[in-house]
């Protein structure tokens, strides 16, 4: 078989190709090899079992990189600071959630040895509070997911904090009421009781279900879909009605064919 510049494409296996990232001769098109020796969401290697490159080559900031170790997860976290494009893999995530809570861990411990470092641990959410976001949201493009699925456990998040508010606000007033009229402490929780564990149960059940839908969305598996998110993906309906696409931008792809991309 040739392609549209008269070049011969190498055979492939027949069935479907499970893997868009990388193709033919590790460049990043829809055949097998694995440029960076990633490995990916399917296997080691390309989706047939080869690979053309080291296993030390890194994919650059613009693809996910699957079974990132620790460094790199931390690297790419804040080298894409408030990158809501693209996609990251489980490990890019998961990696980065680990490190945070262990300086939040340290940082409170601290805090609470000493008394005198709380301006340490705000700012260190204030700092890594937008990419924390930004890494959420490439994680559910990793995932064929809209990043505005984040929207859900945030809200939940939301209304738990607002049903504690709000059951503040009502145990004062009953207390108030209570202590205007001599009242004892039995009579306050008798009469605010019902609106209390009311309340009380609406804020732990947001609660939980936000933690619980946040880890699934975090958890779920790749998608070969979720290239549509990549800054760089030129849609075809943009272009020409009677221009194709070049095949070195299928799959999101900006390398010519048959060309490894240099690691970054």
């Amino acid at each position: 078989q040739y392609n549209q510049y008269g070049q011969q494409q190498p055979e492939q296996p027949a069935g479907p190709n499970p893997w868009p990232y990388f193709g033919a001769n590790g460049a990043m098109a829809g055949g097998p090899g694995d440029p960076y020796g990633q490995g990916g969401p399917y296997g080691p290697g390309g989706p047939y079992g080869s690979s053309t490159a080291p296993t030390n080559m890194e994919p650059p900031l613009n693809q996910p990189y699957y079974r990132c170790p620790f460094p790199q997860a931390i690297a790419r976290f804040f080298r894409k600071y408030v990158d809501f494009n693209g996609r990251a893999s489980r490990s890019e995530y998961w990696w980065v959630a680990l490190g945070c809570t262990i300086v939040y861990t340290l940082l409170d411990f601290i805090n609470d040895r000493t008394g005198h470092f709380g301006w340490l641990e705000a700012l260190f959410t204030i700092a890594v509070f937008l990419p924390s976001i930004a890494v959420a949201i490439r994680r559910l493009h990793d995932s064929n997911r809209s990043g505005w699925w984040i929207a859900l456990p945030v809200g939940l998040w939301t209304a738990s904090i607002i049903s504690v508010i709000i059951l503040i606000a009502l145990f004062a007033l009953r207390v108030g009421s209570a202590l205007s009229l001599r009242q004892s402490a039995v009579d306050v929780l008798s009469g605010a009781g019902t609106a209390i564990i009311i309340w009380a149960c609406f804020a732990v059940i947001c609660w939980l279900a936000a933690i619980v839908i946040y880890i699934i969305l975090m958890v779920a598996s790749p998608n070969p879909r979720g290239a549509r998110f990549d800054e760089h993906l030129v849609p075809q309906q943009q272009l020409p009605v009677n221009q194709a696409m070049p095949a070195n931008i299928q799959y999101g792809n900006t390398y010519p064919q048959g060309q490894n991309p240099a690691p970054m």
